[in-house]
């Protein structure tokens, strides 16, 4: 039996995020940037994301940085490709998220979604082949990313087909691995809504430019010229806005170390001055 899909348009408010089933360990910000500005220039329709839908609550399994695109863009919906199913069936479909489409994974994401299905309750005791087939990579990879965690399997079938212990087998016991950590915290959303607003400031900049550039009795030829100057001198003015940042902190963090270095020297300075005294008394 096949799964129904359908084809429309949902809701941004009606898609949750924090269901676990973001299979990158980050949003690509000047990915979100660009994708925001194809969709105000209308230049591209973009494929629609991927969403399962359990009776009340939409689950996204591929397409985050769309979503965070058309948000971002002033759009309150976004073309998706739903399917009937639950945060479960999300989660399974996000592990091979990317693998054949979209920003091509990193090999380092490409652990990451291994990561993800062996510390799952429910897929921790699937066999290797099991779990690379489910991420869409090699064996040797998941081999390798069980064995950086301590999850190597701690027991195996006999031919009989009897299911017996490996654990400690030859070496001493481990310690369990550490718990995961939490996947959407509190932090997260205030991160992403800062760059969302500095993003909107910077959009709203755009649109006003745009906008006087349209009142000014010139030619198309002269605006265009116009809207180049403006754009070059807004890139110019952000990049020594992001150089001016750097070299504050820079300089924050050399005025931190030299304090601390001079209050070592006083440290070590009155130790010594305390030795000569003792020294002297002797």
């Amino acid at each position: 039996m096949t799964t129904e899909i359908v084809i429309e348009r949902i809701k941004l408010q009606k898609i949750r995020l924090d269901g676990g089933t973001q299979p990158r360990k980050e949003i690509d910000e000047p990915m979100v940037q660009h994708y925001t500005e194809i969709l105000l220039e209308g230049k591209a329709k973009f494929p629609p994301i991927e969403l399962w839908f359990d009776g009340k609550v939409y689950w996204p399994s591929d397409g985050f940085h769309r979503f965070h695109a058309h948000k971002r863009a002033g759009f309150t919906d976004i073309e998706a490709e739903v399917n009937q199913g639950t945060k479960r069936d999300a989660f399974t479909a996000c592990l091979k998220a990317n693998s054949k489409h979209g920003k091509p994974r990193t090999p380092d994401e490409r652990r990451y979604v291994v990561q993800m299905a062996l510390e799952d309750i429910e897929y921790s005791n699937a066999t290797d082949h099991t779990i690379a087939e489910l991420c869409d990579v090699s064996v040797q990879t998941v081999g390798r990313v069980r064995k950086a965690l301590g999850l190597e399997k701690t027991t195996r079938v006999t031919k009989d087909g009897k299911t017996i212990s490996t654990a400690n087998r030859g070496r001493p016991p481990t310690s369990p691995p550490p718990p995961p950590a939490p996947v959407y915290t509190e932090d997260d959303k205030l991160h992403e809504m800062a760059i969302e607003q500095i993003a909107l400031t910077e959009e709203n900049t755009k649109l006003k430019d745009m906008l006087a550039i349209k009142t000014l009795p010139v030619s198309e030829e002269a605006r265009t010229e116009v809207q180049e100057t403006i754009e070059s001198l807004r890139a110019e003015v952000k990049d020594l806005e992001f150089k001016l940042r750097t070299m504050t902190q820079s300089r924050n963090e050399f005025q931190s170390k030299n304090a601390e270095m001079i209050k070592q020297l006083t440290y070590w300075k009155k130790r010594a001055e305390r030795s000569e005294k003792a020294l002297e008394s002797k």
